[in-house]
């Protein structure tokens, strides 16, 4: 049994129509239908049960199906590491990255770099789910997300815990607090995130367990915006504590949230399965060393 046996069958049950899965694999119906009796022969089975609607699978076909997409899946993988393999070797790394992550990103990229001088960083900016599924797609390396999903082909390393605070305009009314209850935002008119993206889920968590509808001016994809909306007195917003050490103060107010504090866990994540280059691992340590370095300054 060949690869193309596999294929050719796996098509004929998914489209349950032997013309439609001729058309979809490019090759005459009356090949492929001698393709499928050759596969018959070779298993010593009658796969499926043919009648003039469509194709089902007989119990031996069952069998056969849930196989061959497994090691189909399994080739279309290997071909995907082989690629892989050869981008890795021309210097070329891709990572996933949520967007206020960019803020902390070229410090990394400079230590890389002092190991590796002709890295190819190939940088995607997105919400975690898409961070999710480009990883299970084997279409990054690495991913950096504030999301943990729970699934058996992904890890999920914990490298980073922040607070979230409270930037306001210079002139609001909070300017002299060095913090405020969560309960006391509930008048406020809030610049909140796009959907997607897990600052907005954390923030719309916080405001449910304190039992707080808040109003929302407009929701905006990065901090940069949140932040150039404040500045015009537009709203408040809530941002992370990373954010801050790249933004001038002093345009504008940064206030402790309390009862309770918005938190968010950063986490390096990857394939388990999939075969990594070492410089692949060195940029891994290399992030997690950085955040552990962070967490450190915060306790001195």
């Amino acid at each position: 049994m060949e690869i193309r046996h596999m294929r050719y069958f796996v098509s004929v049950v998914r489209n349950k129509n032997i013309t439609r899965a001729a058309e979809e694999l490019h090759i005459a119906q009356p090949s492929l239908s001698a393709q499928i009796k050759t596969l018959e022969q070779m298993v010593g089975c009658k796969l499926l049960e043919r009648n003039s609607r469509e194709i089902s699978l007989t119990e031996a076909g069952r069998v056969l199906y849930k196989h061959a997409c497994q090691i189909l899946l399994q080739v279309e993988n290997v071909y995907k590491e082989l690629e892989e393999v050869k981008e890795v070797e021309s210097g070329e790394i891709k990572i996933g990255i949520f967007p206020s992550a960019t803020y902390w990103l070229p410090h990394v990229i400079t230590e890389l770099k002092d190991h590796y001088p002709n890295l190819n960083l190939n940088v995607l900016e997105a919400g975690a789910e898409n961070i999710e599924k480009s990883l299970l797609n084997y279409e990054i390396h690495l991913g950096i997300t504030s999301k943990f999903f729970h699934s058996d082909k992904l890890k999920f390393i914990p490298i980073y815990n922040e607070e979230m605070l409270l930037i306001t305009h210079a002139n609001h009314s909070f300017k002299n607090l060095q913090q405020v209850n969560l309960s006391e935002l509930s008048n406020e008119t809030f610049i909140q995130y796009k959907p997607g993206y897990q600052l907005r889920d954390i923030i719309i968590k916080s405001f449910q367990d304190a039992g707080i509808e808040p109003r929302v001016l407009c929701e905006c994809r990065r901090l940069e915006t949140v932040r150039s909306m404040v500045l015009s007195n537009l709203g408040v917003a809530i941002v992370p504590e990373s954010f801050l050490e790249f933004a001038n103060h002093r345009d504008f107010n940064i206030t402790n949230i309390i009862n309770p504090t918005p938190l968010r866990t950063l986490y390096v994540a990857f394939h388990k399965d999939r075969y990594f280059q070492p410089i692949i691992h060195d940029l891994k340590d290399i992030i997690i060393q950085y955040f552990e370095n962070q967490n450190q300054a915060i306790l001195i």
